[in-house]
């Protein structure tokens, strides 16, 4: 059997068990809008501020971890309601 192959065939294997969880793909910055229903500029702005979701350059492209955004939007909202 090819060597190749059989470590393709492994490592297919090892990615569809069970207990992996699956890969989320990561957000554009469009993608954070439509989620939080806020413009792309506003977005922008809070994250200059370092007060908008967390979020990496990739090359020229800012990505968002779906869950780091969630994060985030969870906090805001936990903020907002514990205010008097």
């Amino acid at each position: 059997m090819d060597t190749s192959t059989s470590q393709a065939e492994e490592i297919a294997h090892d990615w569809s068990r069970a207990d992996l969880d699956p890969i989320e793909p990561l957000w554009s910055i469009e993608q954070v809008a439509i989620f939080t229903a806020v413009p792309v500029s506003t977005l922008f702005s809070l994250r200059t501020a370092r007060r908008g979701p967390p979020g990496a350059r990739v090359g020229r492209s800012l990505r968002f971890k779906p869950e780091a955004v969630r994060s985030w939007f969870d906090d805001l909202t936990a903020a907002s309601e514990a205010r008097p």
